[in-house]
């Protein structure tokens, strides 16, 4: 959902052909809470032939970092519909993507790492190592001064974004 409710995003979706195989379509959606109709044209990725996997609305609205299955993250401008950023710089799929709650910074999971990018400008400032297994999910906490990621080795990791500093790891 947007910051004010009014826009929901949606990653992904299959095409199915007629001889019953599907294929991801890589698209993202937009649409309107009030209506239930997609707003305008789909987010489509030319760049990727991978799934949207993951959304993140800007605090203001006004943009969406998307995740792919299979390339960099972009983020689009959600009025006009164009690309207006990438996010360079991953290892193939990215199934977690977020803003900070200042929009500020940008945070996502790949294969192995968490990235962290400039929200305004989109320059990779910090690849933290250290995960070992697929990053699946990330969070800012309120003040933006730590930053989860959850992956597939079944740990929480939380970091000091300004540093890319291990604040603490929590095992399942």
């Amino acid at each position: 959902f947007s910051p004010d409710g009014k826009v929901l995003a949606s990653a992904g979706g299959r095409i199915y052909n007629d001889d019953g195989t599907h294929g991801e379509d890589g698209t993202v959606r937009l649409w309107s809470t009030e209506t239930h109709q997609q707003i305008g044209d789909p987010l489509i990725n030319e760049r990727s032939s991978g799934p949207a996997l993951a959304v993140s609305f800007a605090p203001g609205g006004e943009k969406l970092a998307v995740g792919y299955g299979d390339r960099d993250g972009m983020v689009w401008d959600i009025g006009t519909h164009k690309l207006v950023g990438t996010l360079p710089g991953t290892y193939g799929v990215m199934p977690g993507i977020t803003y900070s709650h200042a929009g500020s910074l940008i945070a996502a999971g790949d294969s192995s790492n968490v990235r962290i990018w400039d929200g305004t400008t989109y320059k990779l400032l910090r690849d933290v190592k250290g995960q070992t297994g697929s990053v699946n999910a990330m969070a800012f906490s309120p003040d933006d001064g730590h930053l989860a990621s959850a992956a597939q080795d079944d740990t929480i990791r939380i970091w000091d974004p300004t540093t890319g500093t291990l604040v603490k790891q929590l095992t399942a």
